[in-house]
């Protein structure tokens, strides 16, 4: 399957995202997070459903390990890609 949002193409089958035609490297955690919020555009998704639907984890739900994961993409996506809902979670705009 295919994402397009902007200047990013994620295809899901290869494993591959691209931004403005130039291939950026992800860690799986990274790619799920990312493939999570796109399949979901536009619906803001909460820390917690990040990390138990795009990370499988059902560790400590005060960890920040989401805000850290996010945090990277936006440094290789651009700070305005992942919308932050203050006090909720993410949502690609």
């Amino acid at each position: 399957m295919k994402y397009e949002h902007k200047n990013i193409v994620m295809d899901t089958e290869s494993y591959e995202v691209y931004k403005d035609d130039k291939e950026i490297h992800l860690p799986i955690s990274e790619f799920n997070i990312l493939k999570y919020l796109l399949h979901n555009k536009g619906k803001v998704k909460t820390r917690q459903h990040i990390r138990y639907y795009a990370l499988d984890d059902f560790g400590d739900k005060n960890s920040n390990i989401v805000d850290v994961y996010i945090s990277y993409l936006r440094e290789k996506l651009g700070k305005d890609f992942i919308k932050t809902v203050r006090t909720i979670g993410y949502k690609i705009k």
